[in-house]
């Protein structure tokens, strides 16, 4: 399962430290992301304080994930989208959810979404291999977020909002529409108090590289329904 015939072979992993690092280099490709998210490891792009970028990879211990049958949408979320308010979509505008994500945040000093992994995962979203919800109010996109789909395994990436509550509103959307496409693992690498929140947890890394390596054989696709006038999550 974990070949070296790569010309930037990654380590197998468990020989990530205790923060989750594995390795630095190699290049972001379409093939060497799908080889890295199959074996468990995302990109998770430095820079050190004079700007310069590294190119770094991770597999943390526990993994974050989010179960479908875990996940607690708020009443107020679920009062904006029974609204009617906002309009959601997907697919229909990648580039613009992705650098938006791009965007530093207030308690940020930078973004881990260099130029090099909006064109990398460009380039996956053309291949039909990376999604993006899209919250929508009168036209103008105000929230979002992006993954990364194999087999019946969804990495979510990135979510960003414009205004309150919308990027939960994509995550609500992204969790029902993965369920109704059959997928079965939905990750999101690393605990935060917001993904908690809503029902995220975390397992081992060897329990998880197990359900990985089972969704990555199955035959599913991110088949969201745009004509639902509202989401039933809601």
């Amino acid at each position: 399962m974990f070949s070296r015939a790569l010309p930037f072979a990654f380590p197998h992993p468990d020989d990530a430290d205790e923060e989750g690092y594995l390795i630095s280099g190699g290049k972001l490709s379409t093939g060497l992301l799908e080889t890295a998210y199959k074996l468990g490891i995302f990109p998770w792009p430095q820079q050190d304080i004079d700007g310069n970028s590294e190119l770094a990879w991770y597999s943390p211990d526990p993994r974050a994930i989010l179960p479908f049958s875990q996940f607690h949408l708020p009443k107020r979320v679920a009062r904006r989208i029974r609204s009617q308010v906002y309009q959601v979509r997907a697919n229909q505008n990648f580039h613009a959810v992705i650098e938006a994500c791009a965007q530093p945040r207030r308690d940020d000093c930078g973004t881990w979404i260099t130029n090099g992994v909006i064109r990398a995962y460009g380039e996956l979203h053309e291949l039909g291999k990376c999604h993006s919800v899209e919250v929508y109010r009168e036209n103008k996109l105000v929230g979002g977020i992006y993954g990364v789909a194999f087999g019946s395994y969804f990495s979510a990436e990135s979510m960003f909002h414009t205004e309150t509550d919308t990027a939960k509103i994509a995550l609500a959307y992204l969790v029902h529409w993965l369920r109704k496409s059959r997928f079965r693992l939905l990750d999101i690498q690393q605990p935060s108090e917001l993904l908690t929140s809503l029902g995220g947890t975390t397992i081992p890394r060897k329990q998880f590289l197990s359900l990985l390596y089972r969704c990555t054989l199955e035959k599913v696709e991110f088949k969201p329904d745009l004509r639902e006038g509202r989401c039933p999550l809601g």
